[in-house]
């Protein structure tokens, strides 16, 4: 079995054929290209007819079928690649059968790695509007590189391959990874409940003698993103894709750091589940986890929402690490800096609310910028921002919600140095009181009694003395009194020392915030330009599409063969 088979589909001499052509990772789009010209041409030698003149397989241009949104897309990025995806392929000057895609199969190609996929979306061509076109577009639709396909009304075409998820967690401090298989793509409940099925029924198949019996729970999920090379906490189904890789942490179990095994099918009595070898590499694999403090170490598993710096190695990545600031998913920041503008609870923002709201973070924008941020997001033009347009708003400008969420907190660099100070001003505090203590014992016991009784009621510095004290309750404890004071006079000095040392620790960290924040306004108005461009881009290309239908109408009318090019 390939790393990354790739399901493809083209018309060979009148007949669709759908092969499924292999690779060990995902193409660029020339190997992409250049593997399918391969495999075709060869196919297409085994499927001549004795009159057909030979030709060579070319590609005018692609399509793949998008499951999420159940339609057939233009391939022009790697990006849109996954393992089984069903890719089509226009060939120029040729007319492709309208019929349904067919089963697919093995090449007759002389390569290692392919096998029988049986999973077929929708052919392009199975549109409900297709037949409404005019009769040219119906047999030249091929030459328009951007006609788009509704996916066919009929269900019975898809069958078996369904929807298998590999999921990996600790059962009895072993690894263990399965594959679930679903049907299509489940929802989140869906999801969690099966798995908690699958993994309780093997955990009773793995259970040593002496151990108690549990519940499989699962506190928080990840899922390996294969296109940024890290995992990532797993919220929504529409991070799922077949063959995809999760991870499941549990409630007060301590996972064990070591890579993720090989998947194998579970021992839970349901049909259909597949080997698969694919392993990423375990969550626990990052190389910043050793230097957290031990008790972070042990109780990672707790914190819900804390997230994963990448390993630096590229053969491997080693245990799992926290970043300085923990992860928080993009819904909670959007509803919680919208809450924090809406700072009278009028349910909405106005243009005040986000002017005010930019210049407390620092992010000191010119005011046509502000007034071209607040017209992008008051899209009815009422003057007000709803949070469904907020909600708008921050997916076309994540980086500035970024910077709204994070300006004003603490990082963590900065935190961890703070609450170092506050536990020495804290120490200070209690140590001039115990120093006023001792002196005030000290001077105001008249006898050896008098002061005994006193040192009984102390037990902060005065442990040695109240146990010797104990032992001879005629001892004369005056010595070790002034032991004690003379301890804590130490330890004062030396919390003295220490702050100097934390004070010019505090200012390098901020020092280097603020560098940092210099770089991220730079980027915000980068995001910024980037949008203008985007929307300078979708007014040229509504004025290109209309002068593209007005010539395509003209040449139509006087019954011109020639069409409009579209312009990639």
């Amino acid at each position: 079995m390939s790393a990354f088979p790739i399901c493809v589909c083209s018309d060979l001499y009148e007949t669709k054929v759908n092969l499924e052509v292999p690779f060990n990772s995902r193409p660029t789009m020339p190997e992409l290209t250049q593997k399918i010209r391969e495999v075709f041409d060869y196919e297409a030698n085994t499927m001549k007819p004795p009159t057909a003149a030979p030709r060579t397989f070319q590609i005018s241009r692609m399509q793949i079928y998008n499951d999420d949104l159940g339609k057939w897309e233009d391939l022009h990025r790697t990006e849109q690649l996954h393992p089984n995806c069903q890719v089509y392929c226009f060939q120029p000057n040729i007319i492709d059968s309208q019929a349904d895609l067919p089963r697919v199969r093995q090449p007759k190609f002389p390569f290692q790695g392919a096998h029988n996929t049986s999973y077929a979306p929708p052919s392009p061509y199975q549109s409900g509007s297709y037949q409404q076109q005019p009769q040219h577009m119906q047999q030249q639709h091929h030459q328009q590189p951007y006609q788009s396909y509704a996916p066919s009304q009929a269900a019975s075409h898809r069958h078996d391959i369904g929807h298998p998820i590999c999921v990996c967690s600790d059962l009895y401090e072993t690894k263990v990874n399965l594959e679930v298989p679903f049907n299509s793509r489940p929802t989140m409940p869906e999801l969690t409940q099966k798995i908690r099925e699958v993994f309780d029924y093997e955990a009773n198949t793995m259970k040593p003698p002496t151990a108690a019996p549990r519940t499989f729970q699962i506190s928080r999920m990840q899922i390996y993103n294969d296109d940024l090379g890290k995992w990532e906490d797993l919220h929504r189904t529409e991070q799922l894709h077949p063959n995809c890789q999760v991870y499941c942490f549990q409630p007060n179990i301590i996972d064990s750091q070591a890579d993720l095994p090989r998947v194998r099918q579970p021992k839970f009595p349901f049909q259909g589940a597949h080997n698969t070898s694919y392993a990423p590499p375990s969550p626990y694999q990052s190389g910043s986890y050793q230097q957290q403090p031990q008790h972070m170490q042990q109780q990672h598993h707790q914190q819900p929402y804390q997230s994963y710096a990448p390993s630096q190695a590229a053969s491997h990545r080693h245990d799992i690490g926290h970043s300085s600031r923990p992860h928080v998913d993009l819904e909670e920041k959007v509803r919680i800096v919208f809450g924090e503008l809406d700072t009278n609870g009028k349910q909405f923002l106005d243009y005040g609310d986000l002017e005010r709201g930019f210049k407390s973070r620092g992010l000191n924008f010119a005011v046509n910028t502000i007034g071209e941020l607040f017209h992008k997001a008051d899209l009815n033009r009422d003057g007000r921002i709803m949070f469904d347009e907020w909600i708008t708003w921050c997916n076309i400008y994540p980086n500035t919600l970024d910077a709204m969420y994070y300006r004003g907190k603490d990082t963590g660099e900065e935190a961890e140095i703070r609450k170092k100070i506050r536990q020495i001003q804290d120490m200070k505090d209690a140590d001039h009181l115990a120093h006023d203590l001792l002196n005030d014992l000290l001077q105001r016991s008249a006898t050896p009694g008098q002061l005994g009784n006193g040192v009984q009621s102390l037990n902060r510095y005065l442990g040695p003395a109240a146990q010797a004290l104990h032992a001879d309750p005629s001892r004369d404890v005056r010595p070790d009194i002034q032991r004690a004071l003379e301890d804590l006079q130490n330890e004062a000095a030396h919390r003295e020392r220490q702050l100097p040392e934390l004070d010019s620790q505090l200012r390098a960290a901020q020092e280097r915030r603020h560098t940092l924040e210099n770089q991220e306004m730079n980027l915000l108005e980068q995001e910024i330009r980037l949008e203008r461009q985007r929307d300078a881009m979708r007014a040229q290309q509504a004025k290109y599409t209309e002068a593209e239908q007005l010539f395509n109408s003209k040449a139509n009318e006087t019954g011109s063969p020639r069409r409009a090019i579209r312009i990639q």
